[in-house]
C-alpha cells in the first residue's frame, strides 16, 4: 500500500491536515477503491514544534516508524510506496525527514513517489530588508523566542541552508522522489510570503496594483460547493500572461478603511497583544530548550515516549481494511479492548509541556504573530481584500495547468520580473540549488483575508471553499503521480 505522510506547521496539530486528509481519503484510500492511507502527524503538536526542524523532523521519522509496525502488526498492512506533504512549518520538517529517510535505509524498501509542501517557507523567514530597524528587530525576536526552530527559520542556524546543499542527505533524498509539487499563495498570506513558498526572488505581488493579473481556472473532474451552496473552483496564476501595469491602478475607499482600522487596533491593542505573546514564547521557548537538551543527551527514548502517548490507537483501527466486509467476534472484542486501553492512557497532551492554558496561548501567539507580520513585513496591497479591477480568468484542463506550472521559471513573469527581493548571496545559492531539482511550482490565488489557513481549508472543506477547491486540484495533480 501508499502510505501519504502528512506534516502540520508551526503551532499547529494533525487536526490543522484534516480536510487535507478527507480528500486524499475520499479519492484514493481504501474505502474510494484505492490503496493509500493518509496519516497526519500527530507527535510534534502545539509548541512541540518549537524545538527545531531536526528534532521535529526525527519525531516524525520515528513516529512513522511505530505507523508502519502497528499497521503491519494490527492490520496485516504493509507499504511499498510513500509520499509527503509538509504544510508550513511542516514543509521543512519533511525534506529533513527524507533525509533521514535516506540515511536510516528506509528507500531501500519502500519506494519515494510525491514530495509536495503547501505554504512552506523554504526560504526561511528571515526579514531581508534594511531600509526600517522594525526588520533588524522583527529578525532578532523570531530568532530569540520561537527556540530552535526561530534560529531555523530566521536563519540563525544553518539547518535550511544545509539542507539545500547538493551533498547533504535532505537535498539527494528529494532527488529520489518521482515528482516534486508545491503550492504558494500570492495574496493575503501573513505568514509565509510568496518567494519564500515558490523559490523564487522575484517578487511580482508585493504590490498587486501594478499587477494584470491573468488566472487559469482549472476545471475539476467534480464541482466544489461550500455550506452557503457557491461553487468553487481553483485559480492559478497564468505567469506568461500576467504583466506589469505602466500605471498602478487605484487604491480604493475600502482599503483605507481597513488600513486605518487595523493601525488604530494595533495602536491600541497591539503593545498589549505582543508582550502577552514574548512572555509567553519565553516560556515555550524555555521548555524547548531543556526538551532539546534532553534529546542530545539521552536520544531516541526521550522522543519515542512523547511518540507512544502522542499516537491514538483508534487512528489504527478496522476502517480501513476489510470495507463493508462482516468482522467476527474475535477481532470486535480486539477492538473493544483497544478502544478501553485508549480511555485508560493519559491524555497525550497531559504528559507534555503543552497543557491546556499552552494550547490557547500558542492559539493566541499565532493570531498576533500572523497579524503582526501582515502590518510590519508585508505592509502593502498584498494584503488588500479588493479584486483587482481588472482581471481574466481562462478556464483550463488539469494537463494544460501542469504543463504551465512545469515552466514558471523560465518564461513569462517571474524572469522578466526585476524587482526582486533583497536576498542575500546564501539565499540566492539556495534557490539555485532547489530549482535544479524540478519542481511543478503553482501560485494559488485565494482572496480571503487570511490565506496561510484557508490553503489547506483548516477550519474545514465546507467552510473554506477557496481552499477546498486547491486541495481537490492537489489530489487531481498528483493522480497520475502515484
Amino acid at each position: 500500500m501508499h502510505l501519504f505522510v502528512l506534516i502540520h506547521g508551526l503551532w499547529g496539530s494533525a487536526t490543522h491536515m484534516a480536510a487535507v486528509k478527507e480528500v486524499l481519503d475520499t479519492t484514493y484510500g481504501v474505502k474510494a477503491g484505492g490503496d493509500m492511507v493518509a496519516y497526519a502527524t500527530q507527535s510534534n503538536h502545539g509548541t512541540l514544534t518549537y524545538d527545531g526542524v531536526k528534532v521535529c523532523a526525527r519525531r516524525c521519522y520515528l513516529e512513522i516508524k511505530e505507523v508502519i509496525r502497528r499497521y503491519s502488526e494490527d492490520e496485516g498492512v504493509t507499504f511499498d510506496r510513500i509520499s509527503i506533504l509538509g504544510y508550513s512549518l511542516g514543509g521543512l520538517i519533511a525534506r529533513y525527514l527524507s533525509g533521514i529517510l535516506l540515511d536510516e535505509g528506509f528507500f531501500d524498501k519502500v519506494k519515494p513517489v510525491v514530495f509536495s509542501t503547501i505554504a512552506t517557507p523554504h526560504l526561511g523567514s528571515k526579514f531581508h530588508r534594511t531600509d526600517k530597524r522594525w526588520f533588524a528587530w522583527m529578525n532578532s525576536l523570531g530568532g530569540t523566542y520561537l527556540g530552535s526552530t526561530g534560529r531555523d527559520l530566521f536563519l540563525k542556524d544553518p539547518t535550511i541552508a544545509e539542507m539545500s546543499d547538493p551533498s547533504s542527505s535532505a537535498y539527494k533524498a528529494l532527488e529520489l522522489f518521482e515528482s516534486r509539487v508545491l503550492l504558494a499563495n500570492c495574496r493575503n498570506d501573513r505568514t509565509v510570503h510568496f518567494p519564500t513558498a515558490f523559490i523564487t526572488a522575484a517578487n511580482p505581488f508585493a504590490n498587486l496594483r501594478w499587477l494584470d493579473l491573468k488566472f487559469h481556472e482549472v476545471k475539476l473532474s467534480e464541482p466544489v460547493v461550500d455550506k452557503y451552496g457557491w461553487s468553487h473552483s481553483p485559480r492559478i496564476i497564468d505567469f506568461k500572461q500576467t504583466t506589469k501595469r505602466s500605471i498602478p491602478l487605484p487604491v480604493y475607499h475600502e482599503h483605507i478603511r481597513q488600513k486605518l482600522v487595523f493601525w488604530t487596533f494595533a495602536a491600541t491593542v497591539g503593545p498589549l497583544a505582543i508582550t502577552a505573546v514574548l512572555i509567553a514564547s519565553m516560556f515555550f521557548t524555555n521548555n524547548s530548550n531543556n526538551r532539546v537538551s534532553k534529546f542530545l543527551r539521552e536520544g531516541d527514548k526521550v522522543l519515542m515516549d512523547e511518540i507512544l502517548e502522542s499516537i491514538k490507537m483508534e487512528t489504527f483501527d478496522e476502517e480501513w481494511m476489510n470495507e463493508g466486509e462482516e468482522k467476527d467476534e474475535k477481532s470486535v472484542g480486539k477492538t473493544d479492548e483497544k478502544d478501553e486501553n485508549a480511555k485508560k492512557q493519559p491524555s497525550p497532551v497531559s504528559e507534555t509541556d503543552t497543557s491546556k492554558a499552552e494550547e490557547d496561548a500558542d492559539v493566541m501567539a499565532a493570531g498576533i504573530t500572523e497579524a503582526t507580520v501582515e502590518g510590519v513585513i508585508l505592509g502593502d496591497d498584498l494584503n488588500s481584500n479588493d479584486e483587482p479591477a481588472s482581471t481574466e480568468t481562462k478556464v483550463v484542463g488539469l494537463e494544460e495547468a501542469m504543463e504551465a506550472a512545469r515552466h514558471t521559471g523560465d518564461r513569462g513573469l517571474i524572469p522578466s520580473w526585476t524587482r526582486n527581493a533583497p536576498f542575500s548571496e546564501e539565499v540566492l545559492t539556495m534557490i539555485e540549488n532547489m530549482d535544479k531539482l524540478g519542481w511543478e511550482k503553482y501560485a494559488v490565488y485565494i482572496t480571503v483575508i487570511h490565506s496561510h489557513a484557508a490553503i489547506v481549508a483548516r477550519r474545514g472543506l465546507t467552510q473554506q471553499g477557496q481552499g477546498a477547491a486547491t486541495l481537490r486540484l492537489f489530489s487531481e495533480i498528483i493522480r497520475s503521480k502515484i
